[in-house]
């Protein structure tokens, strides 16, 4: 094993420090889902519609599978005039769903990680009217 001198040591030793910090860092940051919601019918944004979050809860199932189910809405925002949106969540399982009008026109099963970007894009066959 090759000889290490005080010097080489110090910079490994930084170095491992720096890299534990930033790992610490990121393990604290919400990830961001975003996205765009179009129409099918001609890929133009539906400004209109909204976007919810659900919490993903775990159910016990038979034969010792788990089942997932919509937990409650923990965000509700509307998407912008050009038919996008940015959320801020903290790490986890969520079901993100766009509603247009009174009624659900789609879903998502998302995971978010800390530090990290999702794309979820939505295309709405039928707007509310």
């Amino acid at each position: 094993m090759p000889d290490i001198d005080r010097r080489q040591a110090g910079r490994l030793v930084a170095i491992w420090v720096l890299i534990s910090l930033a790992l610490l860092a990121c393990s604290g940051q919400p990830g961001v889902v975003e996205g765009t919601v179009t129409q099918a019918a001609d890929d133009e944004p539906l400004a209109q519609a909204e976007i919810v979050v659900y919490e993903l809860q775990t159910v016990r199932g038979g034969n010792q599978l788990d089942v997932f189910q919509k937990g409650p809405a923990l965000l509700r925002e509307p998407v912008t005039e050009d038919g996008s949106y940015n959320l801020s969540l903290e790490p986890g399982s969520y079901i993100i769903q766009v509603w247009s009008g009174d009624a659900p026109q789609g879903d998502r099963l998302v995971e978010v990680k800390a530090g990290r970007k999702v794309q979820v894009d939505f295309e709405v066959t039928s707007p509310a009217p």
